[in-house]
């Protein structure tokens, strides 16, 4: 406590009477329970006086704690610039690593504090040095946004084009961020704008999929290749359709972006926009000529996305810009079969107002009816019964629509389906039984 708080007659005195007890320990390098030695504490808050006297005692400078970090790393992390030079004078290892693999210069660059970050790269710390996560200064500085500490590491020799075991670098963490002065400092001293990523993905893609439509626009500017994918195919343009960011999608646009690029999932931008149910991009991108009946690699189409998910405006949109109500997926399901066994009552009436065929079949032989009966949609079933669905419909396997209600325990469902004029003696084959 005295040392935290600088009260160095008390340390003084402190160190006078354990004098006797230095045969067999060292109480100026005591710790507490997260390892920090007395002189850590001190460096901590920054108290020059004790620390230069615990020094002169013989108090080891080097000492870390239970996380690795010395005392030098824990002043150069509070920015305490002239604790840092002392420390560095009386012989604390300006290069010391914590468990994390972090120098002082990491810490200090990561919080932004330049005067720390010049005084460590003139004693001659290693700038380039990695930690765990294969980050140098340089990229703990961009991610943080520190333009000031970015410019003094990239003048100081900072490999700016180095890479952390995800194979990002310090632009892609300022594009994640959206730091566009570190983002246009980085292109100014030589950055490589379309170096990807371990999953493939370059800079654009990250500021895109993050909605920074500003550092968009700068790394278009620069050069970026804003039809490049990743390794699951995406390109910017999929990723901000995904995330529904407007701006930077009608950026893309407008820049030429290729509107029906398919990821390797076969969907395309507008697909991925119409499964999250962003409606204002899929407008967007279907004035933007952006193909309604686009199918991925499981054929369902942006409405098959939208119905599935029940997101009736969208539904509605995409109805009305000419998307085939009645497209197939892999299993034969239409829209209005997947909004069913979902149980989207609106979508299904919507769908149905728009002429979806009620008795359309899947691969398996089951209609909208039966899914939603299988899935106990009481209000669903309802709705298809008021609209004629075949209540006595079979599919692939003689089971008709009753038999689905009844083998799931829907009692609601089956009471109504009997009312309605269900076939109760019917048999067919349920789980290799008659």
């Amino acid at each position: 406590m005295a040392c935290y708080f600088e009260i160095v007659p008390w340390v003084e005195e402190l160190l006078r009477k354990n004098n006797w007890l230095a045969i067999f320990q060292k109480p100026a390098n005591e710790k507490d329970e997260s390892g920090r030695t007395a002189l850590s504490l001190a460096a901590i808050r920054g108290h020059e006086a004790v620390v230069r006297l615990l020094a002169d005692r013989g108090a080891d400078i080097n000492a870390k704690g239970n996380d690795g970090w010395t005392a030098l790393s824990l002043a150069a992390i509070q920015g305490h610039e002239a604790m840092v030079r002392l420390l560095a004078d009386s012989g604390a290892d300006i290069n010391a690593k914590g468990n994390d693999g972090r120098t002082a210069l990491n810490l200090a660059a990561s919080q932004g504090h330049e005067m720390v970050v010049r005084l460590l790269a003139d004693r001659g710390v290693d700038i380039n040095v990695k930690d765990n996560y294969g980050r140098m200064a340089l990229s703990w500085a961009a991610f943080q946004g520190h333009e000031a500490v970015v410019r003094l590491l990239a003048d100081r020799g900072a490999d700016i084009n180095a890479k952390d075991n995800g194979g990002r670098m310090a632009l892609s963490w300022a594009a994640i961020q959206g730091y566009g002065a570190v983002m246009r400092l980085l292109a100014d001293f030589g950055t490589d704008i379309n170096a990807e990523d371990n999953d493939g993905r370059m800079v654009l893609t990250w500021a895109a999929s993050q909605g920074h439509e500003a550092v968009v626009r700068l790394l278009a500017d620069r050069g970026a290749n804003i039809n490049a994918n990743g390794n699951n195919g995406w390109t910017a343009l999929s990723w901000a359709a995904s995330q529904g960011y407007e701006a930077v999608v009608r950026l893309l646009a407008d820049l030429g972006a290729d509107i029906n690029a398919k990821g390797n999932d076969g969907r395309t931008a507008l697909n991925l926009a119409a499964f999250q149910g962003h409606e204002t991009v899929v407008r967007l991108l279907a004035d933007d000529g952006a193909d309604m009946n686009a199918k991925g690699n499981d054929r369902w189409t942006a409405l098959s996305w939208a119905a599935f998910q029940g997101y009736e405006a969208v539904v509605r949109l995409l109805a009305d810009r000419g998307a085939n109500i009645n497209a197939k997926g892999n299993n034969g399901w239409t829209a209005l079969s997947l909004a069913a066994i979902q149980g989207h009552e609106a979508v299904v009436r919507l769908l149905a107002d728009r002429g979806a065929d009620i008795n359309a079949k899947g691969n398996d032989g089951r209609t909208a009816l039966s899914l939603a009966a299988f899935r106990g949609h009481e209000a669903v079933v309802r709705l298809l019964a008021d609209l004629e669905a075949d209540v006595n419909a079979k599919d692939s396997d003689g089971r008709m629509v009753l038999t689905w209600a009844a083998f799931q325990g829907y009692e609601a469902v089956t009471r109504l389906l009997a009312d309605l004029g269900a076939d109760i003696n019917a048999r067919a084959t349920m789980g290799g039984r008659r």
